[in-house]
């Protein structure tokens, strides 16, 4: 699960892996930076393990800078709490509800922003046959 920052219960970060790759410039001179990033939680006993890779963009104005992860995670372990559906941050907060998670943040798995807390976010949970979980997140950030 992307970064996911529980307000009640800290998530436990047991390994990172992010791996950049080369950056590209589009053509209205935003950079787009090609990420990676595998790890494991745990969390109110519900262990997980994310296997993560996604694009940050960063576009670059006179008077402001705009940031965007948009990321696809596959989650194999504990994820029959996962509820398929849409989930999006509270209005004028960056927390929102996620089940299992619960009330929780979104943070950059990009090595060009790691960690940054998300100020608007979206994610999208579908079930698999198998039991996995794929996860889409876009997520914008302040600069």
């Amino acid at each position: 699960m992307k970064k996911l920052t529980g307000m009640i219960g800290a998530m436990i970060l047991i390994g990172v892996v992010a791996m950049p790759t080369a950056a590209m410039a589009g053509g209205n001179g935003a950079t787009s930076t090609p990420f990676k990033a595998s790890y494991a939680t745990s969390e109110n006993g519900i262990n997980i393990y994310s296997v993560c890779s996604g694009t940050h963009v960063v576009l670059q104005k006179p008077n402001n800078t705009f940031y965007k992860d948009d990321e696809t995670c596959l989650i194999t372990g504990d994820t029959g709490g996962f509820i398929a559906g849409s989930y999006s941050n509270n209005p004028g907060s960056p927390y929102g509800n996620v089940p299992p998670v619960g009330l929780s943040g979104v943070g950059s798995d990009s090595t060009v922003e790691p960690g940054a807390l998300a100020t608007s976010w979206t994610v999208t949970i579908s079930l698999n046959r198998d039991g996995s979980v794929n996860e889409h997140i876009e997520a914008y950030y302040s600069s």
